[in-house]
């Protein structure tokens, strides 16, 4: 399954292995109860094995009605908002385990069972965020107890008691592989012949199936609840060798085997469905418009079936667990509203950013979106341009009051530098080719002035005041040179 979903195969295969992994280790739990009881008889009669079938069909049955009847009140206590929705969720399933196994049916039936009408229905119930701390949860300890299985699985080889039978574990390792295949083709073969499901298993796809039968933490726990009182030491140190031995190779030989197998035999992938309002109501369309000629030319089949139970699932199930009921058609507002936020966010980034968030959109929407991100992109660059320019012009005019400039020019003879004086001067006239030509010149000399300390400012206006000075001083020489020579 992890291989499946990290592929990312076509989901009918993910969930018809999904769904035998599942129910195939509750239907192995009940089988394993009923096989102890016949370790007690010295024989087994076709009596025996009736009673067995009819005890199997009253375990299943009873753990199902278990499950059904938590997970229902699960719902209703949902329905109402407390402040413990997600421990509350784990503990009833939990308690389906519990009380499952106690009543001597099969608790991991009434756990899955449990555990599909609450996602179903009391889902619906939780906050987003109760939602996705649920699921975190669940993963983690989903993570936790493999690691801890695969710590037994160590623990268990390292013991002395192990008991190697050639034979046995080689016809064990065969019989696993054997049967695995014929239960998968045969059954494969009844779900094409009669269409039993949406699209056919290809023989490629019964091959992952058969292959991927990896035995792991059922078959190692079952064969060490084997009672020890009931079987002598060497079966049982036997029977937990060979399921040692199944399980190394199973998950060591053909677990990482099955990525290249699904390359090489071109399985059928997930395609990338688009996010579409017209493809959702060309879907909807489809399944109504075929529950209504099967109606119309009397023979009812699978869409009849379905839109029976969407009816009776929306008039009076989901008015009774749910606390806001949602539709079936409900699935049209949450593309919308998926689109609407897809959109949302690409409108908050730049076009290259927007084309990878807006990947799974239609392609009239994306260059539609396209375009107005970009005529948005452009003004707000203008703007930014204009804010920038009038940034620079205000703040090098506001440097520019509050220092003068000393012109040092060459006299008529080309001689050295000759000092004429300070004068102030506006550069207003020259601001437009300035800003245009030398904004960046500009800005450094912007926050070289603004870091000048008051000592230099003093030590660039003494020469300033030495100047006015020697004007004043020339001045009235000038006054006094008139006067002596009226």
């Amino acid at each position: 399954l992890t291989v499946f979903h990290e592929i990312g195969v076509d989901p009918c295969l993910y969930y018809i292995a999904l769904g035998e992994s599942l129910f195939n280790d509750g239907v192995t739990l009940i089988l394993f109860k009923i096989v102890q009881q016949f370790l007690d008889s010295k024989s087994v009669t076709a009596k025996g094995i009736l009673i067995g079938l009819g005890a199997f069909l009253t375990i299943s049955l009873g753990a199902i009605v278990i499950g059904v009847v938590l997970g229902v009140l699960a719902c209703i206590i949902t329905k109402y908002r407390t402040h413990f929705e997600v421990v509350f969720l784990l503990g009833v399933a939990y308690t389906s385990y519990i009380l499952g196994d106690v009543l001597g049916w099969s608790g991991l039936v009434a756990l899955i069972t449990c555990a599909m009408i609450q996602a179903a229905y009391a889902f619906h119930n939780l906050e987003t965020n109760d939602l996705y701390t649920l699921r975190s949860i669940s993963r983690q300890l989903s993570e936790i107890c493999e690691g801890i299985i695969f710590l037994l699985i160590g623990i268990k080889l390292l013991e002395k008691q192990l008991y190697w039978h050639m034979s046995f574990n080689l016809w064990s390792l065969l019989t696993c592989l054997v049967v695995r295949a014929l239960v998968v083709f045969v059954l494969s073969l009844y779900i094409n012949r009669f269409y039993l499901n949406i699209s056919t298993i290809s023989l490629t796809e019964q091959f992952i199936l058969a292959y991927g039968g990896l035995r792991g933490a059922v078959a190692l726990s079952l064969a060490i609840m084997v009672d020890k009182q009931k079987v002598e030491q060497r079966v049982y140190d036997t029977l937990v060798t060979s399921t040692l031995f199944t399980i190394l190779f199973t998950v060591g030989v053909m677990g990482p085997t099955m990525r290249p197998l699904v390359k090489i035999l071109h399985i059928k992938l997930a395609q990338r469905k688009t996010i579409s309002l017209v493809r959702v109501l060309n879907e909807r369309m489809i399944d109504e418009i075929a529950a209504g000629v099967e109606g119309i030319i009397g023979r009812y089949g699978r869409n009849s079936l379905r839109a029976y139970f969407v009816r009776l699932d929306e008039d009076y199930i989901r008015g009774f667990l749910q606390r806001q009921p949602s539709s079936h058609n409900a699935g049209i507002v949450k593309v919308y509203e998926e689109m609407a936020l897809v959109l949302h966010l690409a409108s908050l980034r730049s076009p290259q950013q927007a084309a990878s968030i807006m990947r799974d959109l239609p392609a009239t929407i994306q260059l539609r979106q396209f375009e107005a991100i970009n005529m948005e992109h452009e003004a707000s660059r203008a703007e930014m341009q204009k804010m920038t320019q009038f940034s620079a012009a205000h703040s090098f005019l506001g440097v520019m009051r509050r220092r003068n400039a000393t012109l040092y020019l060459e006299d008529d003879c080309g001689t050295a530098p000759h000092r004429r004086g300070l004068q102030r001067f506006s550069f207003l006239c020259e601001m437009p080719k300035l800003l245009a030509a030398k904004r960046v010149q500009i800005l450094s000399l912007s926050s070289q002035l603004a870091e000048t300390t008051p000592s230099d400012r003093n030590a660039d206006a003494r020469p300033q005041e030495e100047a006015e000075k020697e004007n004043d001083r020339a001045k009235k020489g000038r006054r006094s040179r008139n006067v002596i020579n009226r």
